[in-house]
């Protein structure tokens, strides 16, 4: 132990002079300041730096939508369910339990993650947020419509699996309205092969530019920019943990289940609106591709602590750990 704290001392004395200096930075070096579990968050290295001047500032914001927003869409989710609840009778001890039918509806967003239509959202998008407060709760069906950004064109979409605790949900459109091989779908960044490695990573940089798409309250497909605030953060329930991107961008209702692109139009993260502090501005979280990524694969595998409607899937899901708008090098987990 003695020896780690040496290390972390050593590591911390080295970026004290490293920003000490100046303009001392070495190009194409990449310094690290401290390490945390399996995420490693460091000045960016300056490839990635050469790389941002080929896109101006004015340009990111809409070259990333030019080729993600055709993958992103409006969700209309009629959650219909049902509840026992007690009601008193006109007189002492004539009370009854009875069943209660109910609905409500939600506006959020979902995007296109392979050409056989299947789409992510949040889980919390189509499920009750106070569902422990219900007694024998039960949901009946999901009526959900979904379309495409400035388009009159609705698809019928069903659950195919949701896990409340990662608060992630995997959509299908009904392939009898649409030929699903022609809509477009995002890649995912992601540091290493979600599928041989135990912890995989996306690489975040303190700063790093990031575009967020989603149907901001409803309103319809909307873009913001901005910067990742910090790579990594936690929330804790009492009971399991939660690892989530902040950006200093608001995440209103609606835009749960929106993408986070870096600058390359590559998903780093899904947008949701359940993690968005009360009274806070400009502050918003997302949930990193890994775990997105790693929560398809259990869903595959049959691991999934989530509930599973479909059986024997196969959802293909693409990934590339560069960063580049090159399709080279654009990875399948079943390629």
């Amino acid at each position: 132990m003695r020896n780690k704290k040496i290390v972390i001392i050593a590591c911390i004395l080295i970026a004290v002079s490293v920003f000490g200096a100046g303009c001392g930075i070495a190009a194409g070096q990449n310094y690290t300041l401290y390490k945390y579990i399996d995420t490693v968050y460091s000045l960016a290295p300056q490839k990635l730096i050469d790389g941002y001047k080929t896109i101006s500032a004015a340009e990111t914001s809409m070259t990333v939508s030019t080729i993600v927003m055709p993958c992103v869409y409006e969700v209309d989710c009629t959650i219909y369910y049902s509840y026992s609840a007690y009601f008193a009778g006109s007189k002492p001890g004539t009370g009854s339990i009875q069943k209660v039918n109910e609905s409500v509806t939600k506006h959020a967003t979902a995007f296109m993650i392979n050409e056989n239509g299947y789409l992510l959202t949040n889980a919390h998008v189509i499920t009750l947020e106070n569902a422990a407060s219900y007694t024998d709760l039960k949901y009946q069906a999901w009526e959900i419509k979904i379309n495409l950004a400035e388009t009159d064109t609705y698809f019928n979409a069903y659950v195919t699996a949701y896990d409340t605790q990662l608060d992630l949900a995997i959509l299908r459109i009904s392939t009898a309205q649409v030929n699903v091989s022609t809509l477009e779908y995002v890649a995912f960044y992601n540091l290493q092969d979600p599928t041989l490695v135990d912890y995989p990573t996306a690489e975040m940089y303190y700063g790093e530019p990031v575009v967020t798409i989603g149907n901001t309250l409803g309103y319809g497909l909307a873009v913001a920019q901005g910067i990742v605030s910090a790579p990594r953060r936690y929330f804790s329930d009492g009971v399991n943990y939660t690892a989530a991107i902040q950006i200093n961008m608001p995440v209103n209702e609606g835009d749960s289940g929106g993408v986070l692109c870096n600058v390359y139009a590559r998903v780093v993260g899904m947008t949701t609106h359940a993690l968005s502090p009360d009274g806070a501005d400009n502050v918003g979280f997302a949930i990193p591709s890994y775990t997105i990524l790693r929560y398809i694969d259990a869903v595959n595998t049959g691991k999934s602590n989530g509930i599973v409607f479909d059986t024997k899937l196969d959802i293909k899901y693409y990934y590339t750990n560069m960063r580049e708008y090159s399709e080279i090098n654009i990875l399948s987990n079943y390629s």
